[in-house]
């Protein structure tokens, strides 16, 4: 629940700053950094759970519930230090000349 709550804010935190014409690349760079950690995050867990034996099956699981209650308290502590972030002012892009469009053949005069 959480993470599905925080993927919209953390979008737009992500680009509140940039100017308009970066607004793709930087929510590009967040999706990818997302799914980086998201693929470290699950080696990391699967590495503790194997751990697992017969004689403690329980014991690798509360290693891993500790590891994600503490990520989770520490990212929770950094998004609070991070503040609010406002986005800048807009920034009116300039108006394209649709016969000098990009991918327009020029004709022949």
């Amino acid at each position: 629940m959480g993470v599905g709550l925080s993927f919209a804010a953390w979008g737009s935190a992500a680009v509140a700053q940039l100017a308009p014409e970066r607004f793709a690349t930087g929510s590009a760079i967040l999706g990818c950094l997302r799914q980086v950690g998201a693929v470290l995050g699950i080696a990391v867990l699967i590495a503790l759970l194997e751990d697992a034996t017969p004689l403690d099956p329980v014991g690798p699981f509360a290693t891993a519930w500790g590891l994600m209650a503490g990520a989770a308290v520490l990212v929770s502590g950094l998004a609070l230090a991070l503040g609010r972030f406002e986005a800048g002012a807009p920034v009116a892009l300039p108006a394209r000349d649709s016969a000098h469009a990009p991918g327009r053949l020029e004709q022949a005069a």
